[in-house]
């Protein structure tokens, strides 16, 4: 009888043990899920600290900005119904990773005011879980053709408000034809090339319409081979691709607004198959996730994403099309209009720096005006204070403050804070007279 409880409580023991292991691995496992549904922008691709992250309510603030009023159109280009046309391989995956960089990850418009224009499919599996992330969360998806393209010009422009940012980018090829310059949508005819796409001056003249002041428009055209020509085993380089003079000027004389194109006056936009992102796209991605210098205050702003694109671009191409780094000068830039200095994200180390900083400098000008201030020459004191006046740290005042903290209040010590105001005085004159 003994023996059989001793049997039947073993047992028990087993399936209470197996329960509780079914138990916990079913509950990490919708425990998982849940954290995973409740932020649908973390992918396999994404996970980890991001060195960046969204403008705060006190930015926001600053800069009037309110992400509910702005509006954004993202266009696509990969496949035509002309077979004349070369595909552009990741021009999907580009709208849809700015796309969702903009309204998900940076949180500057919301994503039920995002419009994507779409023609082919995206190449990358994270592409591909951010774009049913948009759509669930509101964006629409329309074709690529001609029509959709402008009637969502016009439908987002008007959407943007005064408080918010009207965003366009645009990944397709680019034509220069007698003169005019024209972006290629899904169902352009070559024969027709100028009544059939988007014709640059139109387009932003439309948007310059826009009640927000604030425009920022990304076009990455102008692919090195538009036409397809099965008889070259290495095709040449299509000279009507290149940027033309119309298309250059036209965004030199765009008046309010931020254009950013991938290529300069006689040059050529690239596809980088490595990261399946346009060469352009793919650097703006890039600049916004960190890369991007901030600037004092910890900000990537408009204009320095706009220098760290120029750069990398120009690294690019020198890399690997070296044959195309002669005709190319990296990327076209107008900073016409309050978007320039914009804040587009946080440098989040960068940003938070000035926290610690504050304490530490709080803590040196109490010990300056406690024990160092009766030692310290006149002069030496006023460019100490003067250089601890402002509350955001550079490589100077982060250098002096831990210097006075590390000093005692022997003459020694007071020799080497004087010492290194001087050495960094005559540095900065030694600068200046160059």
């Amino acid at each position: 009888m003994r023996s059989s409880i001793a049997i039947i409580m073993g047992f028990s023991i087993r399936i209470t043990k197996t329960l509780i292991v079914i138990l916990l691995f079913v509950s990490l496992c919708f425990g998982f899920g849940w954290t995973a549904a409740a932020d649908d922008s973390v992918t396999s691709e994404n996970r980890g600290v991001r060195v960046v992250i969204p403008i705060t309510p006190e930015v926001r603030q600053i800069e009037i900005f309110d992400p509910e009023e702005s509006a954004g159109l993202f266009v696509g280009v990969q496949k035509f119904d002309s077979r004349e046309f070369n595909q552009v391989p990741f021009a999907v995956d580009d709208a849809i990773d700015l796309a969702h960089l903009f309204s998900i990850e940076l949180q500057l418009l919301i994503p039920s005011k995002v419009a994507l224009s779409l023609s082919g499919d995206p190449e990358k599996e994270s592409s591909k879980d951010w774009l049913r992330v948009l759509k669930k969360r509101g964006a629409q998806v329309w074709p690529a053709e001609q029509t959709s393209v402008f009637k969502l010009v016009l439908q987002q422009s008007r959407l943007t408000g005064p408080k918010g940012i009207l965003f366009v980018a645009i990944a397709t090829h680019g034509l220069s034809d007698k003169g005019t310059d024209v972006l290629v949508t899904q169902d352009s005819l070559p024969e027709f090339i100028t009544d059939t796409g988007i014709r640059i001056p139109v387009l932003i003249d439309v948007l310059s319409r826009s009640p927000s002041k604030r425009r920022l428009i990304l076009l990455d055209a102008c692919r090195e081979r538009v036409k397809s020509n099965k008889r070259e085993a290495e095709p040449s380089l299509d000279p009507k691709s290149a940027m033309g003079k119309a298309f250059h000027d036209a965004i030199a004389r765009a008046s309010g607004q931020v254009i950013i194109a991938a290529s300069t006056l006689g040059g050529y936009a690239y596809d980088d198959h490595y990261r399946k992102n346009g060469v352009f796209s793919g650097a703006l991605i890039e600049g916004l996730h960190g890369g991007a210098i901030p600037n004092d205050a910890g900000l990537i702003t408009v204009k320095t994403l706009g220098e760290f694109v120029n750069k990398q671009v120009l690294n690019w191409i020198k890399d690997n099309q070296p044959a195309g780094a002669e005709k190319c000068n990296g990327i076209t830039v107008n900073y016409e209009g309050p978007a320039a200095n914009m804040p587009l994200a946080i440098h989040n180390d960068i940003y938070n720096a000035p926290k610690g900083y504050r304490a530490r400098r709080d803590a040196a000008l109490k010990k300056l005006h406690t024990t160092l201030k009766i030692k310290l020459k006149p002069e030496i004191l006023s460019i100490i204070e003067a250089a601890l006046a402002y509350e955001t740290p550079d490589k100077f005042r982060t250098e002096l403050v831990e210097e006075i903290l590390r000093a005692g209040d022997d003459d020694r010590d007071v020799r080497i804070i004087t010492d290194y105001i001087t050495a960094r005085i005559s540095k900065e004159h030694i600068r200046k007279s160059q």
